[in-house]
């Protein structure tokens, strides 16, 4: 009899396990707070803009975003399949109603020559919008390259602009390039390159996929960030590159590590990041990995990280971090077929640039539509609303 119970502890809790396995491979996240699509509102659509008047050559994949949040101006970037040609968005106020309504269209500029790369990350300081030029190709020669866009003149640049790109036959930077459009009849550098190194001059040969602004120093005109540093099945790596008297380095061998342990990486794709210092670190993924065809295209993860503990060079001073937060952001299954969230930013004004108590997540998706009449395939920034009824939504806007 004794025999026989032990046996049959032993089944059920193998069979306890292996539910445990399964359920854990299929619903990553299932005891966390879900954002539905009651609190989730499209601002605008994102549509794609042809290129030589051809719409075959129109970019088609929104990738980043970022908010220049003294104005709420909006930044947006979309890539062709390979990755040759980048459309870059401006839009002057993220509140003016006519963007919604397609009364007005965005000021749109043509970056060609493959400049901008992959373009699904990008950030900005006061005068500056950055962009990470990862390429998903077998490109690797751009793989550790970030473009600078001035901002000073995208306001000003005609609409459907082309960028020309000229390789600078730098020694220093054989990857140098600038780009230029023509502003009331004058050449105007708008875009220059940047490879990343490390600080004692060798190459910073990791591919650059992520960037989010860590801090900014009006005086000095020094920007930091919070770019890739590697990754593995369930931590990505990270580190802070400085630029400063025009190069921009990283201490070497500095990094520090972020953890998602209830991920299975089988079933989610990473996406864009986003740095506010009273808000913390926050990753982007997408619910499903089309390498593996699993996971769900409706379901989007945005996993929080509180990271006071770095140190100047950008080491964690307590090892790996864990999150702080997990928030599920689930697509609207009568209007989407797909939901895949790419990019996020904060907007901290109202539309009088008051300052707003908690600030707006806004993001950029990249949606395939239930019926032309619903969704349609028109990519979108999407908002998340506020409110203290809403678990999820308490969980994403809560301070570190």
């Amino acid at each position: 009899m004794k025999r026989i119970n032990k046996v049959t502890i032993t089944i059920i809790s193998i069979i306890m396990v292996i539910s445990v396995i399964s359920s854990t491979s299929i619903t990553a996240f299932a005891s966390r707070n879900t954002i539905t699509s009651n609190y989730i509102t499209t601002i605008f659509k994102v549509h794609n803009s042809n290129y030589n008047n051809s719409n075959a050559n129109a970019p088609h994949n929104i990738g980043g975003i970022s908010a220049g949040t003294a104005n709420n101006r909006l930044f947006v970037v979309k890539s062709n399949s390979e990755e040759t040609l980048t459309t870059f968005y401006y839009y002057d106020n993220i509140y003016n109603p006519k963007y919604a309504t397609e009364e007005k269209t965005p000021r749109r500029i043509f970056f060609p020559n493959g400049i901008l790369g992959h373009a699904n990350s990008m950030t900005v300081d006061d005068d500056y919008v950055y962009v990470a030029c990862w390429q998903n190709s077998s490109n690797q020669t751009q793989m550790s390259v970030i473009a600078r866009i001035a901002r000073a003149y995208i306001s000003s640049i005609p609409d459907k602009s082309v960028v020309t790109v000229v390789s600078a036959n730098s020694t220093s930077d054989p990857n140098k390039k600038y780009g230029y459009v023509t502003i009331n009849g004058t050449s105007t550098k708008i875009c220059e390159t940047y490879t990343v190194k490390n600080n004692d001059n060798t190459a910073y040969n990791r591919s650059i996929s992520q960037i989010a602004r860590y801090t900014y120093n009006s005086t000095t005109g020094v920007t930091k960030f919070i770019i890739t540093y590697g990754s593995l099945n369930t931590s990505r790596f990270y580190t802070i590159a400085t630029l400063q008297n025009n190069e921009i380095t990283v201490v070497k061998n500095a990094n520090f590590e972020v953890t998602f342990n209830e991920f299975n990486p089988n079933y989610i794709t990473a996406q864009d990041i986003f740095y506010d210092s009273s808000y913390g670190l926050f990753l982007l993924f997408w619910g499903h990995n089309a390498t593996h065809n699993l996971g769900s295209k409706l379901s989007n993860y945005v996993v929080r990280y509180n990271i006071s503990s770095l140190d100047s060079n950008g080491n964690s001073t307590t090892g790996a971090i864990a999150p702080s937060k997990y928030v599920k952001i689930q697509g609207d299954s009568s209007k989407y077929n797909q939901y895949e969230l790419e990019s996020l930013a904060f907007i901290k004004k109202d539309k009088d640039k008051n300052l707003l108590s908690k600030p707006m997540f806004v993001f950029s998706s990249n949606n395939v539509g239930t019926s032309s009449t619903s969704g349609g395939n028109v990519d979108s920034i999407e908002k998340i609303t506020y409110t203290t009824a809403n678990n999820g939504v308490v969980d994403l806007y809560a301070n570190i």
